[in-house]
């Protein structure tokens, strides 16, 4: 296989595996700290596609994690020799990717999939003290426990042409859902997020206070 070709099989792979890990993660956090089961992301997606032919699909994954297991893929992971590094640049970077996500999805569509409670939070609510500091700390479990045992399965699975297909299939899976533009919807059931001066509201804090 040409080099370039198996890199891009690379970046689909690292996408799919971390919005899939993310999607488990997200989901068991809202189950275990509200006992309610919530789809997340791309996975129950209404609308009409009149290219596929179909009226509902989806998948478990949510896109915000696979650009970030991408992230620390390409920007951290070279500085694994340096863990303060990896630290200090996974956080940013990571932070970085939440707020122009943020920030892009409230001027464009109006919706906020997310918004941390007053005290800790800034840049409009968008980004949180304790999350910027965790997300240096998850660079470092990606790139020293996550990503290594992943780039073995990839080693093994690129070797093979029905994962390969598999990879294609799964990204045109992908695409097809993203055509679907109620972004709010995407974030979670309906009628459960608070609603914020006019843009609906669907975020972490909703968890919490549900009410509010």
């Amino acid at each position: 296989m040409k080099k370039v070709g198996k890199e891009c099989l690379r970046v689909v792979f690292y996408f799919l595996a971390f919005g899939i890990l993310g999607f488990v993660v997200e989901t068991l956090t809202i189950r275990l700290t509200t006992g309610t089961w919530m789809a997340r992301g791309y996975w129950f997606t209404p609308g009409h596609y009149p290219l596929a032919g179909f009226k509902y699909i989806g998948m478990p994954l949510i896109p915000l994690y696979g650009f970030g297991g991408l992230l620390a893929v390409y920007a951290v992971r070279p500085l694994r020799k340096h863990p303060i590094l990896v630290f200090l640049v996974g956080m940013v970077a990571l932070t970085a990717l939440e707020f122009v996500v943020g920030y892009l999805l409230l001027e464009v569509d109006n919706v906020r999939l997310w918004s941390y409670p007053p005290g800790l939070a800034y840049a409009w609510g968008i980004l949180d003290v304790w999350t910027t500091v965790a997300w240096g700390a998850l660079a470092v479990g990606l790139v020293y426990i996550v990503i290594p045992p992943l780039e073995k399965l990839f080693s093994r699975l690129v070797k093979r042409r029905w994962a390969q297909i598999l990879l294609i299939v799964l990204l045109v899976l992908v695409l097809l859902c993203s055509l679907h533009r109620d972004v709010g919807f995407l974030a979670g059931a309906q009628g459960f997020e608070p609603r914020n001066a006019g843009t609906r509201t669907q975020c972490l804090t909703a968890w919490r206070r549900p009410n509010s």
